[in-house]
């Protein structure tokens, strides 16, 4: 079963993309609670915070700097 991310990537559920690389893409909130709010969401998938390793730590450090773009 795919997850909401997982499909807006694939393109299978439509979204404002922001920003989009190879590993990240980045979207607008449907229900925004601020007048700029995204989300910011890598392409692999990790089911949560306790599922990060030092494999991802690039890719969360990428993560952080998308956002300082961005913002």
């Amino acid at each position: 079963m795919s997850t909401l991310f997982e499909k807006i990537i694939a393109r299978e559920i439509p979204a404002t993309i922001e920003y989009e690389d190879s590993e990240i893409i980045a979207i607008r909130d449907i229900a925004p609670s601020a007048p700029l709010h995204l989300l910011i969401i890598p392409k692999l998938a990790i089911p949560g915070v306790n599922n990060l390793t030092a494999e991802h730590e690039a890719l969360i450090g990428r993560i952080y700097l998308v956002a300082q773009q961005l913002a």
